[in-house]
């Protein structure tokens, strides 16, 4: 249990690079230009380098702990980042935004307008209408489960869903035509809404890849996600198998693609999958078709 606890971690932790990194690279930058005005020196350093500094050392690290032990909330760091940014940049045009200055009351107004304003922009459909055509979302992720295992647990095959990694929110998963490849995948979401998918398979070699285009027919029209191209290569590596995905929307807002691209979403989910297929493997043999082994 304690080798799955550290492959988890190590997994969130890798999730959590591109946030860090843009979380690190804001506070830099709002504490560098927040203190351009002042020409003063710190231990024989620019203050404005050495504030640049001290911001991205002293907010970085909360980000992580945040993400770590409160999942819900890790989107508020970069929201928290990029209006200390919008902060800095006001500070360079006037010294009195200055964090030095929160006494004063315009300085508390323009660090709360900042931040309801990016928030607002960041987590409403406001802006959603500035789209991009088929952003394509890579991921990769490790495990030493067997591929067939992995197959059945990632891709699926339909007389066994029930060795799917998300088992029990699947309601069916069947072919569409006798004899085609045409897949249909009907799961719940958040335990009440059932979302029907249909696959359009256009390459496979189980248990190793295959290429799909998917269409939820149950999604609203323009819904980022709805429909697209999906790859999937299982590869050997020795002991560890290798899973590489590719996901490529028709269209996805921008916006979406932004908190999907520095939360690595598409990534965590991939994890979520192998650590409840690794789970699962580590469990005692269980009875039934949960603890059957892939034909």
């Amino acid at each position: 249990m304690a080798a799955l606890f550290l492959t988890r971690l190590r997994r969130k932790l890798w999730r959590e690079r591109r946030r860090l990194a843009f979380v690190a690279l804001c506070m830099g930058a709002a504490g560098y230009l927040g203190n351009m005005h002042f020409d003063m020196t710190v231990m024989g350093l620019d203050r404005a380098l050495v504030m640049g500094l001290v911001y991205a050392l002293v907010f970085t690290p909360p980000a992580l702990l945040m993400a770590l032990l409160i999942p819900g909330w890790r989107f508020s760091a970069e929201v928290v980042a990029a209006a200390f940014l919008i902060f800095g940049i006001a500070g360079a045009y006037d010294p009195a935004y200055n964090l030095s200055a929160l006494a004063q009351g315009k300085t508390i107004w323009m660090v709360l307008l900042s931040f309801v304003a990016v928030s607002h922009l960041y987590t409403s459909t406001l802006l959603d209408g500035i789209t991009i055509a088929s952003p394509k979302t890579r991921r990769r992720g490790w495990s030493r489960l067997p591929a067939q295992v992995l197959w059945d647990g990632i891709v699926g095959t339909p007389p066994h869903k029930d060795r799917l990694a998300n088992a029990e929110n699947t309601v069916s998963l069947d072919y569409l035509e006798p004899g085609q490849p045409h897949r249909r995948w009907v799961e719940r979401f958040d335990k009440i809404t059932l979302l029907e998918e249909h696959q359009f398979v256009q390459e496979i070699d189980a248990p190793h890849g295959i290429r799909f285009q998917w269409q939820t027919v149950t999604a609203e029209a323009g819904v980022g996600f709805a429909n697209g191209e999906k790859q999937v290569r299982i590869t050997d590596k020795g002991r560890w198998r290798r899973i590489d995905m590719c996901c490529a929307p028709d269209r996805l807002p921008l916006r979406l693609w932004v908190q999907t691209w520095l939360d690595d979403g598409m990534g965590r989910m991939l994890d979520r999958d192998l650590n409840t297929l690794e789970r699962r493997a580590a469990a005692p043999a269980q009875s039934g078709p949960q603890g059957a082994q892939p034909a």
